[in-house]
């Protein structure tokens, strides 16, 4: 069923993986490469009769391929509990599949992982084939809003408490007496709400409500607490720009969907005056250095829907005067351009913000006066346009921004991992 040619065909991108008999899936897995993926259930096969079975018993393999790792995640629990592939039961060797499992009906309801759905009076989300990413998503929500995950409250507050992961904590709360109990009780329960708000995609709200608390803090002159409700502000901005959790996954999830291409062409049509024709590329670019030495820049390329591998670059920074990042992104922006074999994309996209777009406006307007850029700055991730062009909004749930900051991601995963393969390389480690 599975010949070299077809092989050769899978991409090398985040996604979920579907093995197929007679049109309903039968294997059900998620990886950061697909064809990678697949091809380590092929040697696995070899060798196990359990994996020699998916390959005896299918018929077709499918993929969605997703921006980030965790869209991969959430959009493979949604599938196997959707078709309750017969394959991902037999390879769990008889361990049941882990839930994230809300006590709603209880006094204090608690947030913890469990191995199957055990009651009618919960909400469960899952199924999740893997402990370290259940524990990692649960890690990131109690970052954002702290909650209990004992399964028993004791008789005062718990370590946890002490450093911001439960508060209020029930067990802090049932010292208390009259409204005092009612108000800290109510706000606990409130802040349930808005966990499972985040998980069915309903975060606005809660956006709103800790960016009204920094603000409230700032002009109290409460820095602390300011800083507090930014760094959660932060990690919902991070959270929201990388997974969905919406119910529309087959279009939010898949980074060669129409919607992707459509709201990119709308984008460069509304803000470059360009009409794309059948086939688009974007460029990111990042750099990479510590202390200002060994500085190196990287370039990630997605074109028509996935990302291509074969066309990333590494540039190792070669002028010995580029000691700061706005030095060192000129010289690879020059050397990008200078480029003649390879042609220039529909959109490069900068990791920085302003200062990084000033820094190489001349040596645009000089070298590729046509060419359209943009930058993408941090905390919290939005799109930047050169000074004197207004920058449009795009929602942080928008499949276009997911993109754009899953590329700035990509992006510096290479640049790092080429930089720290010189460090090691000149410290002989």
């Amino acid at each position: 069923m599975l010949t070299d040619s077809s092989l050769s065909k899978l991409p090398s991108t985040i996604g979920v993986y579907l093995f197929y008999k007679n049109k309903l899936p039968i294997y059900i897995g998620k990886s950061i490469n697909i064809k990678a993926r697949i091809k380590s259930h092929l040697q696995a096969s070899k060798l196990s009769a359990k994996e020699a079975a998916i390959f005896d018993n299918s018929d077709a393999i499918k993929f969605i391929k997703t921006i980030s790792e965790f869209d991969a995640l959430l959009l493979e629990a949604r599938l196997i509990k959707q078709y309750e592939p017969k394959y991902n039961v037999i390879l769990k060797d008889d361990k049941h599949s882990l839930y994230i499992k809300i006590s709603i009906n209880d006094d204090f309801p608690k947030i913890y992982p469990v191995r199957r759905e055990v009651d009618g009076r919960s909400i469960y989300f899952g199924p999740f084939q893997s402990t370290k990413t259940t524990y990692r998503l649960l890690g990131v929500l109690r970052n954002i809003i702290p909650f209990c995950m004992n399964k028993r409250i004791g008789r005062s507050a718990c370590f946890y408490s002490k450093i911001g992961l439960c508060d209020p904590c029930p067990g802090a709360i049932q010292k208390l007496q009259g409204s005092q109990y009612i108000i800290h009780k109510r706000l606990y329960r409130r802040q349930i709400r808005l966990i499972i708000s985040i998980l069915t995609g309903k975060s606005r709200a809660l956006h709103q409500q800790l960016n009204s608390e920094m603000q409230q803090a700032a002009k109290s002159k409460d820095y602390e607490q300011a800083l507090q409700a930014r760094r959660r502000l932060d990690s919902l901005d991070n959270l929201l720009s990388r997974r969905s959790f919406s119910s529309a996954y087959d279009e939010l999830f898949n980074i060669d969907s129409p919607d992707v291409k459509d709201n990119f062409s709308n984008f460069m049509k509304v803000n470059f005056g360009q009409e794309l024709n059948k086939n688009y590329k974007i460029e990111c670019f990042d750099l990479s250095t510590l202390g200002g030495s060994d500085g190196t820049g990287s370039r990630v390329v997605f074109s028509n829907g996935e990302f291509i591998p074969s066309l990333y670059r590494r540039y190792k920074i070669k002028s010995a005067k580029n000691d700061s990042d706005v030095d060192m992104l000129r010289e690879v922006i020059k050397r990008r351009l200078s480029d003649s074999k390879d042609e220039l994309p529909t959109l490069m996209l900068i990791d920085g913000g302003a200062p990084q777009l000033n820094a190489i406006k001349s040596i645009m307007e000089r070298m590729a006066p046509s060419q359209a850029y943009i930058g993408i700055a941090k905390r919290p991730d939005r799109i930047v346009f050169t000074k004197g062009k207004r920058t449009p909004y795009i929602a942080r749930s928008d499949v276009l921004f997911k993109l754009f900051v899953s590329l700035r991601d990509e992006a510096h995963r290479f640049a790092k991992k080429y930089h720290s393969h010189l460090r090691d390389k000149k410290y002989m480690l």
